[in-house]
């Protein structure tokens, strides 16, 4: 029975400790996300980690290679070292506000070097690119984190991004408080019954010195 006590405490312990990091990797995803997003409406453009940039895909032309709603991380590089088969991240030639993320399917050499690509879902390859358009070649793309951002971009999802995590803290604070409440009763309990317990042998002792 000692056993079976000692295991399940251990087992108790052993979920805390893996409910507790589960609980702060959530909150600092969750700030993260906040940060990323305001760092973006400030900015105005991609998010910059020093020579990386962070984009969120909105469409899905590059799908199933780039899901949309992803997190793409991009880094500067010389169009001279870009192959075909290469995605990389450019602005728009006919659209300076839009930026697309395609594949290189060609590549044209002559007295200007220009980059024929095409959405991994598309039929259809893009007007030539100049080198002067490309801002980079993709490294990683995240699935679903775009999503995350585009909402924490707006006034309704920052604010509810924000709410989520303080909410989640007060809880548990909450939690926290009312077991160590709890310990503390339990504490006292256990300190008046031994006192009793002390009273009761002491009682018991002097009576039998007087019979004796």
């Amino acid at each position: 029975m000692k056993m079976l006590k000692i295991k399940n405490r251990k087992v108790k312990k052993l979920l805390k400790i893996i409910f507790n990091i589960f609980y702060v990797i959530v909150l600092l995803f969750l700030g993260l996300i906040v940060l990323l997003s305001i760092l973006s409406k400030v900015a105005g453009s991609a998010v910059k980690f020093g020579k990386y940039q962070l984009y969120a895909v909105e469409g899905g032309s590059m799908e199933p290679t780039i899901k949309k709603g992803s997190v793409i991380i991009i880094s500067p590089v010389e169009t001279e070292s870009l192959q075909v088969g290469d995605v990389i991240t450019f602005i728009n030639p006919d659209d300076d506000k839009t930026v697309v993320t395609h594949r290189i399917v060609k590549i044209n050499e002559g007295e200007e070097t220009t980059f024929i690509t095409r959405g991994d879902a598309n039929n259809a390859d893009d007007d030539p690119l100049p080198a002067d358009k490309i801002l980079g070649r993709v490294n990683v793309a995240i699935p679903f984190i775009g999503f995350l951002m585009s909402f924490a971009r707006t006034k309704e999802g920052l604010l509810t991004l924000i709410i989520i995590p303080g909410v989640l803290i007060i809880f548990f604070e909450i939690l926290n408080l009312v077991k160590a409440s709890r310990q503390l009763k339990r504490r006292k309990e256990d300190l008046l019954l031994a006192k009793l317990n002390e009273n009761l042998i002491g009682t018991t002792t002097g009576g039998e010195n007087k019979m004796t």
